[in-house]
């Protein structure tokens, strides 16, 4: 994956997880789940939390294009579009437990 391709894909993933959390904000309940045991919330969060996770994303996507400071043996353990692939994932995954976590904040109402 060209470096353009990945910059540009990161950043519409993590503009998607503040979009997605602004614009679900005003809906929330005042608190949300934000652990779960076996399928079932078992601690909550005041609503504001779900800002944590895009915060999230955008520290993972900050934190991969310091490629430059990691040891040696791990800067060349994998190439760099497999390096990209892997923040790419880590950022879609971040966004799939925001949907989660609304998904289970909506049907707790």
């Amino acid at each position: 994956m060209r470096k353009r391709t990945y910059k540009l894909l990161s950043w519409i993933i993590v503009f998607a997880g503040f979009g997605i959390a602004i614009l679900c904000f005003p809906y929330l309940p005042d608190r949300i789940p934000m652990h779960f045991s076996s399928g079932v919330p078992d601690n909550f969060s005041p609503k504001s939390a779900i800002f944590l996770w895009p915060l999230v994303q955008l520290f993972v996507f900050m934190l991969g294009n310091l490629k430059a400071i990691l040891p040696g043996e791990l800067r060349t353990l994998l190439t760099d579009s497999q390096y990209r692939w892997a923040i790419l994932g880590m950022l879609l995954f971040i966004l799939v437990l925001e949907i989660l976590i609304l998904t289970a904040s909506f049907h707790s109402l």
